[in-house]
């Protein structure tokens, strides 16, 4: 991922399948010196509480699969 962030034309925004390689990839901007929001957006999938926890906090897409499994009438 790093030479991603740090080409000539580095990526602006990464969407991961998960909050926990969000957070990993939030801790390698972090390390190669990567401005997380202002050059780079994160954004993960669960909705995990520790992606509250971070500062900025994590941007999170949530799935209510409870919701999603019962028939709609």
């Amino acid at each position: 991922m790093l030479p991603l962030i740090n080409s000539p034309s580095p990526l602006t925004a990464v969407i991961c399948s998960n909050d926990l390689l969000a957070i990993s990839l939030l801790g390698a901007a972090a390390r190669a010196g990567v401005s997380v929001p202002n050059q780079l957006s994160v954004v993960g999938f669960d909705g995990i509480e520790l992606g509250e926890q971070l500062s900025p906090s994590l941007a999170s897409v949530v799935q209510p699969i409870g919701a999603n499994g019962r028939a709609r009438h």
